[in-house]
């Protein structure tokens, strides 16, 4: 894409519903329920096994609840394509650029998605250097994701 600082390669992916941090705090002490945890801890791992499988790392030292996002409804994504013109989201204009606000996408029943892929690693070669974990940073607990 051309813009006023040059040439800039653009990633494009489809849209995505709100992050598993937002859909907690939609529930009572914000936990989930256990058929939906559930459901989100099966997706979650069965991307990272093929990520795994593909020989790529996420190398997250944990992934975050703002990390899974809840996929989007496509019927939902049309009708704010087609809202947009008529009703722009509120934005901030700056001298070289206009920042606009991300529309909040409702829940819908489509399957979480792994996101920030900032940091992956591709490849198949061990480094000797990294110490087994001590415990200390093995990542949230089930009762963490559920927010209980």
């Amino acid at each position: 894409v051309k813009g006023p600082h040059g040439l800039h390669q653009c990633l494009v992916f489809p849209a995505l519903g709100m992050t598993l941090a937002n859909l907690r705090d939609l529930f009572e002490d914000r936990a989930l329920e256990k058929t939906l945890l559930q459901r989100f801890l099966l997706f979650t791992v069965t991307a990272l096994d093929l990520i795994h499988q593909a020989g790529m790392v996420h190398t997250a030292q944990y992934l975050s609840p703002n990390n899974i996002l809840v996929g989007a409804n496509d019927i939902v994504v049309t009708k704010v394509e087609q809202a947009t013109p008529n009703n722009p989201s509120p934005r901030k204009v700056l001298a070289d650029r206009t920042i606009h606000l991300s529309y909040a996408m409702p829940t819908s029943h489509n399957p979480p998605v792994v996101t920030d892929f900032g940091a992956a690693r591709m490849g198949t070669s061990t480094m000797s250097n990294i110490s087994p974990s001590n415990g200390l940073s093995d990542g949230p607990s089930t009762q963490e994701l559920s927010g209980s």
